[in-house]
């Protein structure tokens, strides 16, 4: 069985566009036969108090959230710019 692992900051169900993307491909990928592993945050992007299960199973995808820091959406460079 071929294997794929998705490292990603967002992952359903947190609602960043990124995220599903990527469900839309380990769902893909998982139904042509493939085992599909997804490592993530296991808080939200945008609200970093919203904190999601550690394992869960998403579709067949293997979904693993790790506790990755997050500064959220609000610390990026872009939106100090200016300000």
């Amino acid at each position: 069985m071929k294997k794929l692992t998705i490292v990603s900051r967002v992952y359903p169900p947190d609602p960043a566009a990124v995220g599903q993307y990527l469900a839309d491909i380990g769902k893909e990928m998982v139904d042509r036969g493939w085992q599909v592993n997804v490592l993530n945050a296991d808080r939200g992007y945008d609200d970093p108090n919203l904190k999601y299960p550690r394992n869960e199973v998403r579709y067949g995808v293997k979904v693993q959230r790790l506790p990755f820091s997050s500064c959220g959406k609000r610390s990026s460079i872009f939106n100090r710019i200016g300000k």
